[in-house]
């Protein structure tokens, strides 16, 4: 078995791990009763973000790393971590994943998994034309801000 996520999830106000128990794909979901890493889910909803932010930065113990799978779910908990007075990244680190614009543009810049969403598209509409069941791997790079 290995952990595939760490997730707090906002609808149901509890943190959880997402393990793949094994080949097959099943997966359990466990509650955390500690641990200082969290990653909250891919909701990139604002509204629901920005929930799963707060909630996430008022965990008993408050998790000092943030691996969001979005970077608009990363920049709401960049925000929300500042107006509860938290410095990023002396306090708290957070990584997105997108490598949008704004994450640039964010004080402090976000650090970013910057993944190629043009070439993606174009292979996931080649793959479905042709109807192809391979793999790929779409190349990214990391996009090293302030926030971590």
């Amino acid at each position: 078995a290995f952990i595939d996520q760490i997730v707090v999830d906002a609808r149901q106000n509890k943190p959880s791990i997402k393990v793949h128990a094994g080949e097959d794909g099943d997966e359990d979901i466990a509650a955390i009763y500690d641990g200082l890493i969290r990653s909250i889910q891919n909701e990139s909803n604002a509204d629901f973000a920005a929930i799963a932010a707060k909630e996430a930065l008022n965990c008993v113990p408050r998790p000092n790393v943030f691996l969001c799978m979005s970077d608009l779910i990363a920049l709401s908990l960049m925000r929300e971590a500042i107006q509860q007075g938290l410095r990023i990244p002396e306090d708290i680190r957070v990584v997105g994943f997108d490598g949008i614009d704004e994450a640039t543009r964010s004080t402090p810049p976000l650090t970013t998994i910057h993944q190629n969403s043009e070439a993606k598209g174009i292979k996931a509409a080649e793959l479905f034309i042709n109807r192809g069941t391979d793999s790929v791997i779409i190349p990214y790079y990391i996009e090293h801000g302030k926030s971590c």
